[in-house]
């Protein structure tokens, strides 16, 4: 379809389950994103896709986040001195 690149569980799907409904996401039940196991897969929303990634903690949040420059540490360390009182944001940053 369209000549595209597809990822290879929604190929699994559509080889073994048939066509993906449009605006469906292709789910695994083993959470291992390269597994093409069709027993493995099955259909979601993308809402059941985003709570199935919170629910198993998968998120990028904090110092997992690609954007992150500071760890969770430093972090709190920063916020301990502000609250404290210890320092000015000014030197803070």
């Amino acid at each position: 379809r369209g000549g595209g690149m597809h990822r290879v569980h929604r190929v699994a799907w559509a080889l073994f389950r048939g066509p993906i409904p449009k605006g469906m996401c292709v789910l695994h039940y083993c959470d291992n994103r390269p597994c093409c196991n069709p027993d493995h897969l099955y259909l979601g929303t993308n809402a059941n896709n985003t709570a199935d990634m919170l629910a198993r903690g998968r998120e990028s949040r904090g110092e997992r986040s690609g954007q992150a420059k500071l760890t969770e540490t430093q972090a709190r360390d920063i916020l301990e001195k502000h609250t404290l009182g210890l320092m000015v944001r000014k030197e803070l940053a």
